[in-house]
């Protein structure tokens, strides 16, 4: 009699989680249900959206290279005028 009213006390008292990523059940605090897109675009809006998009991510990289170009040069005048001040710390003229 023992173990089966431990069985019974382990079903009654067992939990049911709820998991985050469950599709019939709303998440805590939030309104609205599954993402549904009711809009249709035609092929050119989805063409000029891409050539857009693709605008973006060349302006991105163009921006990233210049950076980068710029931080080179600036280390390579840096390292001269450092080089420029050892000669003139290290070889003073006569």
């Amino acid at each position: 009699m023992g173990i089966q009213a431990i069985i019974l006390a382990l079903k009654n008292n067992k939990r049911t989680k709820r998991n985050q990523f469950d599709k019939n059940k709303v998440g805590k605090g939030t309104s609205n249900g599954d993402f549904v897109d009711n809009r249709k675009t035609n092929t050119y809006e989805d063409a000029a959206f891409q050539k857009k998009i693709f605008e973006e991510k060349r302006r991105r990289k163009q921006k990233y290279y210049f950076i980068i170009f710029l931080t080179a040069i600036g280390i390579i005048i840096l390292f001269f005028i450092i080089l420029a001040m050892l000669n003139l710390i290290f070889n003073p003229a006569p």
